[in-house]
């Protein structure tokens, strides 16, 4: 029987290097969410306000939303939890 990482070894390498440009990241990002959330049996993404009433309901206070280079495609909120 054959290791998890051995089988991984295993697989072949790409041939041709695909040249990584912004549209390209953003469908890989996208197909990686989907396929997250195809894992999980269904969902959505959820908004930074419903994430903000999350994080108060469990004892973080508190929440800001911290800038990014790209807004539209990554956010990032920071909490404190309270003593």
């Amino acid at each position: 029987m054959k290791s998890r990482l051995t089988e991984i070894e295993d697989i072949p390498k790409a041939k041709h290097k695909v040249k990584m440009t912004p549209f390209r990241s953003i469908c890989l990002l996208r197909a990686a969410v989907s396929l997250r959330l195809v894992a999980m049996g269904g969902g959505r993404p959820r908004t930074p306000l419903e994430i903000e009433n999350m994080l108060r309901l469990n004892v973080f206070d508190p929440v800001r939303i911290v800038p990014t280079a790209r807004p539209s495609l990554t956010r990032l909120l920071a909490a404190t939890r309270m003593a």
